[in-house]
């Protein structure tokens, strides 16, 4: 048998999450099992140290009513808005238990949250379904409860139970049912609007739309680094 040692300088050892960062808020590479390294975002500043940021909403630089290869790839910039991609997501979510944590801001300057206990979603071949959403706490109310189980639409892929595309009819990809009563990748107005196809939080403000949105996920049950 032929052995041959990697020299230690040419081994990179990546981290699996943002938990490392701590109370910092940064760009980071990572690498999950199934996946090459890839940049995320990480988060120490909105709900505690170690989050890593899925999804962001802070201004109209991306149109988010993409096709399902978009969605399933991700767009945008990792310090703007962006959507980080289903395929990550899911191979993120399936590597370990995780928590997802919805911040929602109002042009007015009013905050609310929405924090399930646990968040995961399916592969490809499931249409990225929302398998996984544990209990619900926060100040928001829980406008995801009836996406549970729901396959991923986009435009091109009518994956609802409504009788038309809700992605078309709300601007944006999201894990529809009949809608939803949250829509968080819709079109992003710069004031406030009361609009379908804007992003919203039913059980917050209706469909009023919000200033910002940020969608971000945190392995449960491990070591929260403080720093």
């Amino acid at each position: 048998m032929i052995r041959h040692e990697i020299p230690e300088q040419q081994i990179k050892i990546y981290e699996t999450s943002c938990l490392s960062m701590g109370n910092s808020s940064d760009i980071l590479e990572i690498q999950v099992p199934g996946m090459q390294p890839f940049s995320v975002a990480c988060d120490g500043d909105i709900a505690g140290p170690g989050w890593t940021v899925i999804q962001r909403r802070v201004d109209n630089s991306e149109y988010f009513n993409r096709s399902w290869n978009e969605y399933r790839h991700g767009f945008g910039d990792l310090e703007k808005s962006f959507f980080m991609g289903l395929e990550k997501i899911h191979h993120i979510t399936k590597s370990q238990n995780y928590e997802l944590y919805i911040h929602l801001e109002s042009f007015n300057g009013t905050v609310r949250y929405a924090r399930y206990n646990k968040f995961g979603i399916g592969n490809e071949t499931n249409a990225y379904e929302l398998k996984v959403l544990g209990a619900y706490s926060g100040d928001a109310g829980d406008a995801l409860v009836q996406n549970i189980n729901m396959k991923f639409t986009t435009f091109d892929r009518d994956n609802d139970k409504f009788y038309s595309n809700c992605a078309s009819e709300r601007d944006g990809g999201w894990w529809y049912n009949q809608c939803a009563r949250s829509n968080l990748n819709g079109r992003y107005y710069e004031s406030e609007m009361d609009v379908w196809a804007g992003i919203w939080w039913w059980n917050w403000q209706e469909t009023r739309t919000l200033k910002a949105v940020h969608m971000l996920i945190r392995p449960t049950n491990t070591t929260i680094v403080k720093n």
